[in-house]
């Protein structure tokens, strides 16, 4: 239906039975949700919107986060993270806790590849351009979030796993190499940028 929307909803469960559910948010195409504990009553939760891409060609993703201080009664109002203009394909979305109460996600993302239609009809379309693997820091007042490009070759049909050292991310993925050679690779993610 042209109106769906999917309910996000989260509920605790107490001795053994589970409290009403509460809604986080509502929004059509919810996918690939990610919940996180800040310590306390905080917490903190990740998610993509999926929607026919424009030309009608696949799919493109919206990121999502939304914070609870009140142990997950109430939400706040969700916050685009992928600021890209005009949105893209994104896969395999991670989340993790900060020491100084923010959040960082890493996702496959596609908003520098170009896809050209067949040339042909039965020939397959065309794409140019590459995979970026990419993170963002969310503050804890849910502040518009900083982007940064963590690798632009690498096994894009692996998902990054993502963990914490402090205030800094640690993102391990597949690297790729011109050889065409996958090793794990280990880089940290903070408000300067990246290293490996």
């Amino acid at each position: 239906p042209p109106h769906y929307q999917d309910n996000l909803k989260i509920a605790a469960k107490v001795g053994n039975a589970w409290a009403e559910p509460v809604v986080i948010t509502k929004m059509a195409g919810i996918v690939d949700v990610q919940l996180a504990a800040l310590g306390g009553d905080k917490l903190a939760a990740l998610w993509m919107v999926g929607k026919p891409a424009p030309g009608g060609e696949g799919e493109v993703h919206l990121l999502y986060s939304s914070w609870s201080a009140d142990a997950g009664k109430s939400w706040s109002r969700p916050l685009r993270i992928n600021q890209e203009k005009q949105p893209s394909m994104k896969e395999s979305p991670a989340l993790t806790t900060l020491a100084d109460g923010a959040l960082m996600a890493a996702w496959i993302d596609m908003r520098n590849i170009k896809i050209t239609p067949p040339k042909k009809p039965g020939e397959e379309m065309g794409m140019e351009g590459y995979t970026a693997l990419y993170a963002a820091r969310i503050s804890s007042e849910n502040a518009t979030p900083q982007e940064v490009e963590v690798d632009k070759d690498f096994c894009e049909c692996c998902g990054p796993a993502l963990t914490a050292d402090g205030s800094d991310g640690l993102v391990v993925y597949r690297d790729h190499n011109p050889d065409n050679i996958r090793d794990p690779a280990l880089v940290r993610v903070n408000l300067q940028g990246t290293s490996q």
